[in-house]
């Protein structure tokens, strides 16, 4: 199955080198771009795409927002957090909003084509660091 691959991202340097990177993918038939929140909704209701690559940090709704509104839509996209903000808030927050995976955008080509995979196949996706700090969330929520 080739999948449609929506990248959300205000940066439009970053944007275009993650498109180069996915369309290199031998599963993917089309990446789309969205500036901003805003149009990160209205094209996933035009195109229906199978994963999103979500910042946090976007102009007119936020990717925390953008996730929640279409997790409660189209709870069948995947949407993987693609961001700068390894914090525990930000990332308890793209969760609780639906988000199946956590990348930074230190991350590698392999962890990019790895995450898409897994969330495909119904499983979670975290870089290293995210992992990580999920840990480190349990650990203090189990001792208080």
């Amino acid at each position: 199955m080739k999948l449609k691959i929506l990248i959300a991202e205000d940066h439009e340097i970053f944007r275009e080198g993650v498109r180069k990177v996915i369309e290199t993918l031998d599963n993917v038939e089309k990446v789309y771009e969205a500036t901003n929140g805003e149009a990160c909704l209205k094209m996933v209701d035009e195109i229906k795409p199978d994963v999103i690559f979500m910042d946090i940090k976007m102009p007119l709704i936020d990717g925390i927002e953008c996730t929640k509104i279409i997790n409660d839509k189209y709870p069948e996209i995947k949407i993987i957090a693609f961001t700068m903000y390894n914090e525990e808030e930000y990332i308890e927050s793209m969760l609780e909003a639906g988000a199946k995976g956590f990348l930074l955008k230190t991350c590698s080509v392999t962890e990019i084509k790895n995450s898409i995979n897994a969330v495909m196949k119904g499983k979670n996706f975290f870089s290293e660091e995210v992992a990580q700090a999920l840990a480190n969330l349990y650990l203090k929520k189990k001792v208080i």
